[in-house]
């Protein structure tokens, strides 16, 4: 893939998940955290209604640059690499960005540290969780309704809750096993408690 390609298909992201977005006076970026099911793109979805936040997720990005995703390395190191530079050049427009991915391993979350610093901008830091037996709900319910056909299922989740590495930076957690609102109130609180202090 060249770089024109590569610029094209940031270009694309950047203008779909921004369509309709105004620029804030103190942009920042929220970096969700968590296994398959747990809860991410729900309450993304849900934050939306309380922070004026666009939504860079990693599954619809995948979606949207291959028909019949293979999560071959390669297509994943392409996905993120769109993903990554979407979110800064999103940032450097003056928009709040929530990413929307696994993020489970440091190294990983590493690139998006880099982002925030090199914008200059706060970052959160979500840690989502949920029951082992909530997350298996979910995700059977997913799969019978097929809304995401190539979504993450149970066998996923179980590989990957072994490849998580501890977060080496300060963090909120939030558990979603009962629903949403407590979480979107950390999350919620912790964004304002930023502001407040950029302000200061």
């Amino acid at each position: 893939m060249n770089a024109g390609d590569l610029s094209a298909d940031v270009s694309r992201i950047e203008k779909a998940v921004a369509a309709g977005a105004c620029s804030a006076d103190s942009p920042y970026l929220i970096m969700l955290s968590g296994l398959p099911g747990t809860g991410k793109s729900t309450l993304c979805r849900k934050l939306r209604e309380h922070l004026p936040v666009v939504v860079v997720e990693s599954d619809a990005v995948r979606m949207t640059l291959f028909a019949r995703p293979t999560f071959s390395v390669e297509e994943s190191e392409r996905v993120f690499d769109v993903v990554h530079l979407a979110i800064a050049g999103l940032l450097k427009k003056g928009l709040p960005v929530v990413m929307d991915a696994t993020n489970l391993m440091e190294r990983h979350r590493a690139t998006v540290y880099g982002i925030a610093e090199a914008c200059g901008l706060p970052l959160i830091i979500v840690r989502v969780e949920a029951a082992p037996a909530v997350v298996k709900e979910r995700l059977e319910q997913r799969a019978a309704s097929n809304s995401a056909p190539y979504a993450a299922d149970w066998e996923v989740y179980r590989r990957m809750r072994f490849r998580r590495e501890r977060i080496s930076r300060g963090h909120i957690g939030v558990n979603t096993s009962k629903g949403l609102d407590q979480a979107l109130e950390a999350i919620v609180a912790a964004v304002e408690s930023v502001l407040r202090k950029q302000e200061a």
